[in-house]
């Protein structure tokens, strides 16, 4: 019994350690990527932009909200009413955000994201300047009870996904 006990505990730290979650970059090599003073979070990006916003403000940056970015552009969507991309971005340029990021989860049955994806696009020219692709960490079967330990929380993936933000876009210089 003892032995089974022994076998549980390294099968679960071998699954900790071997099954953690996974993040891709991509960046555009014709992007130039300028020091971000200020980004904002696009109001489409729901609760996982909140969550990035939130840890970017806990690290100091000026980061203007999915709220406050839907009132500097009158509440207006991208085609809705044939408001095109630029109109937009030039409406938040001139309110003197640098750049702005979009972001998208797909959540699993229990409520944590399973993929999710962030994405800045710079005000000035409505290039992507950096794609992020978030994957869970899995640890079987969906569902299973080795499954749901391996699973990461909203707030976790977007920790994840801010860090590489910060290194790729080098948001602390001003």
């Amino acid at each position: 019994m003892k032995a089974l006990y022994l076998l549980t505990i390294l099968g679960t730290l071998i699954l900790i350690g071997c099954g953690g979650s996974k993040v891709s970059v991509i960046q555009s090599p014709d992007a130039e990527i300028k020091p971000i003073q200020r980004l904002a979070i696009m109001p489409e990006s729901g609760i996982l932009g909140d969550a990035i916003a939130k840890e970017l403000l806990n690290r100091g940056l000026d980061i203007v909200t999915g709220d406050e970015t839907a009132v500097m552009v009158g509440g207006i969507r991208i085609n809705q009413l044939g408001v095109s991309a630029r109109v937009y971005y030039n409406a938040l340029r001139e309110k003197g955000v640098d750049a702005a990021l979009t972001a998208s989860a797909k959540i699993a049955q229990d409520g944590t994201p399973d993929h999710a994806r962030a994405q800045v696009l710079d005000t000035a020219s409505g290039d992507s300047l950096l794609d992020i692709n978030w994957e869970d960490a899995w640890g079987g079967y969906g569902g299973s009870d080795a499954d749901r330990v391996m699973r990461k929380s909203t707030s976790e993936a977007a920790q994840e996904i801010t860090k590489e933000l910060i290194i790729k876009l080098r948001l602390y210089q001003k």
